[in-house]
């Protein structure tokens, strides 16, 4: 491996760090939505685990903004759907990325583990949550985080989110383990079925094995 100069990948990474929308993909089913960030977060993973009615209209309606990038009404739906039906995962989930959005890290820090404290089967939250650690350094303890969500998937036969694999990859590029970096990041590659993160995918898995050389 190079000496440990990532300027190059790190420019490349962090170009994406921005919390905008990039996508909004809606399953033929109306009540499930997904929303993916330039962060590569996912904001929703489907409202269905939503069982209140009014909550999962303000839930709804908080995503009307965060697709507007009006964060801070965003968040206050969020947080009223909160109210109504606590600790859910799909809610708290978008909550603590608006805390990231504002800077608020000490906040999603905790709701993560608030999540955590009900719901371990959680795939979506050790993908923000392992993300959310990585980019504040915390590489290995992300990387531990993301590592448990890639076993607790193969442990339930799930498919492999390929948000998971790449950000598990990322993981391991900056703790300076190019084999698994580069292992997984192909895995994502193979798993991705959205066009354009699979070109993000490729853009990443080249300058990975450049540096990685």
């Amino acid at each position: 491996m190079k000496k440990p100069i990532f300027y190059i990948f790190t420019f490349i990474y962090l170009g994406i760090l921005f919390f905008l929308i990039t996508a909004l993909q809606s399953c033929k089913n109306e009540k499930t939505k997904v929303v993916y960030t330039k962060k590569h977060e996912i904001i929703n993973y489907g409202n269905t685990g939503i069982k209140d009615k009014k909550a999962a209209e303000l839930f709804n309606e908080g995503l009307k903004n965060v697709e507007n990038r009006d964060f801070y009404t965003a968040e206050e739906f969020f947080q009223k759907a909160d109210a109504i039906e606590k600790d859910n995962t799909v809610i708290l989930n978008s909550i603590a990325l608006m805390s990231e959005k504002f800077s608020n890290y000490e906040e999603a820090e905790l709701t993560y583990n608030r999540i955590f404290s009900n719901d371990t089967l959680s795939i979506i939250t050790y993908i923000n949550y392992g993300r959310f650690l990585v980019a504040q350094q915390k590489f290995e303890q992300g990387n531990q985080i993301l590592l448990k969500g890639y076993q607790i998937a193969q442990h339930l036969n799930n498919s492999i989110d390929p948000l998971l694999l790449f950000n598990l990859s990322i993981s391991y590029f900056y703790m300076k383990d190019c084999e698994n970096a580069i292992k997984f990041i192909k895995l994502a590659k193979a798993n991705a079925a959205d066009e354009i993160f699979r070109k993000q995918i490729e853009e990443f898995l080249f300058e990975m094995t450049t540096i990685c050389r």
